[in-house]
């Protein structure tokens, strides 16, 4: 009689583990905190925006780098289109490339309206970096001569000109 109690509890044991392995099996995998830059699939971005933020979605990650401003919209979204694309889909935006080349002669009030609007887009749409990733030898050679002027003269050509980041948000 014992040893049929025995069998009885290591079949229930055996039955029971594999049930729970079984079930466990339907659990949908836990999210990591893993992101995408989404110029590696700007191909799919431009024949199906839609489609294409709901495949990276559901391959796991987590947040996106957009690689899409321009003209104060993502991709042809306003911000608030993009990050409710975004959110439906379980994503939100942690960063994104874009850029405008330093202020030359004449032009910084465009290009710091530029900046101002770029800076609004970006916290509408729920971004805490803006990544400048390039702005080319003309450009460094700009920011050197902002620079000179400021270190040789006094100057300081930007002091009221800088746009203003929300708290939270970031150049990187």
């Amino acid at each position: 009689m014992k040893r049929r109690n025995l069998h009885n509890f290591l079949l229930l044991v055996a039955v029971t583990g594999i049930m729970l392995a079984f079930l466990l099996s339907f659990a949908p995998p836990k999210k990591k905190n893993i992101g995408l830059q989404l110029y590696s699939v700007r191909d799919s971005i431009s024949r199906d925006m839609p489609g294409a933020i709901e495949k990276v979605a559901r391959m796991g990650y987590a947040f996106v780098e957009s690689a899409g401003y321009a003209n104060g919209k993502f991709y042809g979204l306003d911000p608030a289109e993009f990050k409710a694309l975004l959110e439906k889909n379980g994503l939100y935006m942690l960063s994104s490339h874009t850029g405008q080349n330093p202020p030359a002669d004449g032009n910084l009030d465009k290009v710091m309206e530029w900046w101002d609007q770029c800076i609004d887009a970006h916290a509408a749409a729920g971004a805490k970096y803006i990544v400048q990733p390039f702005m080319g030898r003309d450009a460094y050679q700009s920011l050197c001569d902002l620079l000179r002027e400021k270190v040789f003269t006094g100057s300081d050509t930007m002091t009221n000109s800088r746009p203003t980041l929300p708290e939270g948000m970031f150049f990187a």
